[in-house]
């Protein structure tokens, strides 16, 4: 609503220390979410040509950073909205996959916990997501 950033929001109201710590903490968060994406597009594309996913993963995210500082920024987000497409897949294996529709609601209503790293790594992946939606 202002035009400036969450920083610049807080310089003017909160003392510097708080800044720099917030600040701080937003690169973590974002060093951390950046990784996460980056295992997980490697971790995809060893499923489907079957090699090393640290591999794919280093160099998937060598070509994004050169796509980023290579590619002017009009270019670059045309590529992205085309390439956001591939979203449509979620509804489309959703309409494909024989789905339990009672399992569903039954799990989104009474959810069942599990301290085993697939269930706290699908826990990051939710939180991730819903996190990075509501910063863009």
């Amino acid at each position: 609503m202002t035009g400036k950033g969450l920083p610049s929001n807080m310089r003017v109201h909160y003392p510097k220390w708080l800044l720099h710590a917030v600040t701080f903490l937003l690169i973590v968060a974002n060093v951390i979410n950046v990784a996460a994406d980056l295992s997980v597009m490697g971790a995809a594309f060893a499923l489907l040509v079957h090699g090393p996913q640290q591999l794919f993963t280093v160099v998937l995210g060598g070509v994004s950073a050169i796509l980023q500082i290579f590619v002017p920024h009009d270019r670059y987000a045309r590529l992205l909205k085309w390439a956001a497409l591939v979203l449509f897949a979620y509804v489309i294996v959703a309409l494909i996959v024989p789905i339990q529709w009672h399992d569903v609601l039954h799990g989104i209503v009474q959810p069942r916990f599990s301290m085993t790293s697939g269930y706290l790594t699908t826990v990051v992946a939710v939180l991730d997501t819903t996190t990075s939606a509501v910063r863009r």
